[in-house]
C-alpha cells in the first residue's frame, strides 16, 4: 500500500510536510511497519509521481536509492494511472489500480489496518469511523487541525473542549480494563488510539504556548504526560513531533462549535400547523409524478437480470422479497440512467454502499469510466470483491465522503441518498456542470449547516418566510413521523411533503442552470422513499 503524502518542501537541507501528512508520519512511525510505502506525487509535468522511502523514528530522512526509486515509482504509477490524481488531495492511499482511501481519518485507520495496529482504532475498532457530521473527532480531524495558528483565547477554548470531553469520558467510562491511572486515553483505552496521536501530534504542532497553559487543565495535563512518555517509549522522536509544518488548506475554526449538537427529537411537529398555512399559499399545484407517462422507449425497457451475472447485481445481498424491491429501485434508476451514459466519460455513483448501481453501470456500459464513493469500509470492500469478480478495469472505488471529490464528472447517480446528502450531491453537481439522477432519503435526518447546508435551497421557498424548525417540521412530515399529526391534516401528506422538499431540491438546481423535473421509482411501491431527481445542465441534446 502506497500512503501519498503532501510536503511543501522535500529535500535533504529542508523538510516542510503539511499537518495531515505530519500526523500520517507519526502515526507510521508509532506502527513501525515496513508495509506502508510513503510517496510524493508531484503535479507538474516536470516533477512526476516519485517514490520517496522515509525513516521517521528520530527523524524524517530520504533514503531512497535511485534505482529502488525508480522502481517503486513504476508501480506507484501504475497503481495510480486509472485515478483521477487532479481531483485527489493528499493524504491518501492507494492498496491497488481501482482503490483508493481519502481524507485523513480513513488514512490514518488504513494504516492502522494494513500494520496490524488495530488497538490504534480503539474499543470496537470505532475511531474515526464516524462521519464528521456525528463526530466530534472526525470533524476535528478534518478541519480543525489545520488551524495552526491560535490566540490565547483560541487555545484555551480548545484546551477546555479537550479537557470536558476527557472528564466527560472518565465520568462515563469507569470500566477497569480502560482506565489508567484514574484518567483513560481519549477513547477510553488502555493503550493509545488513532486520536491521541492526532491530538498529541496536533498539540505540539501549533503556534501557541501550550504547554504554558496545559497545567491548568489536570486530567489534560496528566494525558498529555502519559502519551509524552507512550510515544518515546515507542521510539517516536521529540524531533519528529517538533518538526514545522504547514496547514494543507486555509480554515478558521472555532473549536466549541465542532461539536456535534445534539439533533432534536425527529418525531416533533410543534410548527406543523404554520407550515401548512404557509405551503397552501404555493402558486403551485402540488401532483402525483407517479401518473407521469414516460416515453414508449422507457416502459419496454427491462434489464434481463437472468443473464446478468451475479456479482453486478445486488442479489448476494439482499434477503427474500428485499431483492425483488430492490432490482426494482435499480431498473427505475437505470431506465433514466441510460439516457445519460450513451457519451459520458466520468460516473461518480454517490453514497454508492455495495455499488449496486455503479457496478451495473460499469458492467452495461464497458466505455465509461465509474467511480463508487461511499465512507463505509466494509461496503466498498463488499464492491471490491464484486468488481475483482467480475474483472472490471473501469471503475474506481474511492472511501471518502463526498465533499471530499474535487475532480470533474459528468453524471451524478444515488440510489436513497441520506438526508442532506442529497443537497451536498446537487453543489458538487452544481460546481462541475454535472448532470444528475438521484432518488432521495431519510427527509427526516436533514440537518442545517451555516455555510453549508441551509434550507430552503431555494429563492422560491425562501419566499414563503419558512424558518429553520418549520422547514425541518417539514422534513420530518416527509419521514412519515408523527403519522396521526399529518392524518388530521389531509392537505399535507407524506407524498406531499417529500414532494415539496424535493421542489425546493428541483427549483434550486434550475436557478443554477439546470432543467429538472421530479420522477418516481416503477412501480411506486418499491420504495416509500420513491422521488427521483433528475437534472440536466445547460443547453444539451438530452432531454427529461
Amino acid at each position: 500500500m502506497f500512503v501519498v503524502l503532501r510536503f511543501e518542501s522535500l529535500t535533504p537541507e529542508r523538510i516542510l510536510p503539511t499537518i495531515e501528512s505530519k500526523v500520517c508520519l507519526v502515526c507510521l512511525a508509532y506502527c513501525q511497519s515496513s508495509n506502508c510505502k510513503v510517496a510524493v506525487y508531484g503535479r507538474t509535468s516536470t516533477d512526476p509521481a516519485r517514490f520517496v522511502q522515509i525513516r521517521v523514528t528520530d527523524k524524517v530522512e530520504i533514503c531512497s536509492s535511485e534505482e529502488e526509486e525508480d522502481r517503486q515509482s513504476m508501480s506507484l504509477h501504475s497503481s495510480m494511472k486509472s485515478l483521477p490524481l487532479e481531483g485527489l488531495n493528499e493524504p491518501f492511499c492507494v492498496s491497488s489500480a481501482n482503490h483508493v482511501v481519502i481524507t485523513l481519518p480513513n488514512v490514518l485507520r488504513e494504516i492502522a489496518k494494513n500494520t496490524n495496529s488495530i488497538s490504534l482504532m480503539g474499543f470496537r475498532q470505532t475511531c474515526f469511523k464516524a462521519c464528521a457530521e456525528t463526530s466530534f473527532w472526525t470533524n476535528f480531524c478534518q478541519s480543525g487541525i489545520n488551524q495552526l495558528t491560535l490566540s490565547k483565547e483560541q487555545l484555551l477554548s480548545l484546551l477546555s473542549t479537550l479537557e470536558r470531553r476527557l472528564s466527560d469520558l472518565v465520568l462515563k467510562r469507569k470500566r477497569k480494563d480502560r482506565i489508567v491511572d484514574g484518567y483513560s486515553f481519549f477513547e477510553g483505552s488502555r493503550d493509545p488510539t488513532l486520536v491521541d496521536i492526532l491530538l498529541f501530534t496536533y498539540l505540539k504542532s501549533v503556534q501557541a504556548p501550550v504547554l504554558d497553559f496545559i497545567p491548568q487543565f489536570m486530567p489534560l495535563r496528566d494525558w498529555y504526560l502519559r502519551t509524552e512518555a507512550y510515544f518515546m517509549n515507542h521510539n517516536i522522536s521529540n524531533t519528529l513531533l517538533s518538526m514545522n509544518c504547514v496547514p494543507s488548506h486555509s480554515v478558521v475554526c472555532d473549536y466549541e462549535s465542532t461539536i456535534p449538537v445534539e439533533l432534536a427529537d425527529n418525531k416533533k411537529l410543534t410548527h406543523v400547523n404554520d407550515v401548512i398555512a404557509k405551503v397552501n399559499n404555493l402558486e403551485v399545484n402540488y401532483y402525483d409524478s407517479a401518473d407521469d407517462d414516460d416515453d414508449d422507449d422507457d416502459d419496454q425497457f427491462r434489464i434481463d437480470w437472468q443473464n446478468i451475472p451475479i456479482e453486478a447485481t445486488p442479489i448476494e445481498g439482499f434477503p427474500g422479497k428485499r431483492i425483488d424491491r430492490k432490482l426494482e429501485q435499480i431498473e427505475s434508476m437505470m431506465r433514466i440512467i441510460k439516457k445519460f451514459v450513451r457519451n459520458q466519460e466520468r460516473i461518480v455513483d454517490f453514497c454508492s454502499g455495495a455499488g449496486h448501481v455503479g457496478i451495473l453501470i460499469a458492467y452495461l456500459f464497458p466505455n465509461t469510466r465509474v467511480f463508487l464513493l461511499d465512507n463505509k469500509a466494509e461496503s466498498l470492500d463488499r464492491a471490491l470483491r464484486r468488481i475483482r469478480r467480475l474483472n472490471l478495469s473501469n471503475i474506481v472505488v474511492i472511501q471518502g465522503n463526498l465533499t471530499s471529490i474535487l475532480f470533474h464528472f459528468d453524471l451524478a447517480v444515488a440510489l436513497h441518498a441520506c438526508g442532506s446528502s442529497t443537497d451536498l450531491i446537487l453543489k458538487k453537481c452544481m460546481e462541475h456542470r454535472a448532470h444528475f439522477v438521484i432518488c432521495p432519503c431519510c427527509y427526516g435526518s436533514i440537518t442545517q449547516e451555516k455555510g453549508r447546508c441551509e434550507y430552503p435551497r431555494s429563492e422560491f421557498f425562501r419566499q414563503l418566510g419558512l424558518d429553520t424548525e418549520e422547514w425541518e417540521s417539514l422534513a420530518n412530515c416527509a419521514d412519515g413521523c408523527k403519522r396521526k399529526s399529518i392524518e388530521r391534516h389531509p392537505t399535507l401528506s407524506v407524498d406531499r411533503c417529500m414532494y415539496y422538499i424535493d421542489l425546493d431540491r428541483t427549483k434550486w438546481s434550475e436557478e443554477n442552470g439546470y432543467h429538472s423535473r421530479i420522477g418516481k421509482l416503477k412501480p411506486p411501491e418499491c420504495s416509500k422513499k420513491n422521488n427521483i431527481l433528475i437534472g440536466i445542465y445547460g443547453a444539451s441534446e438530452l432531454t427529461l
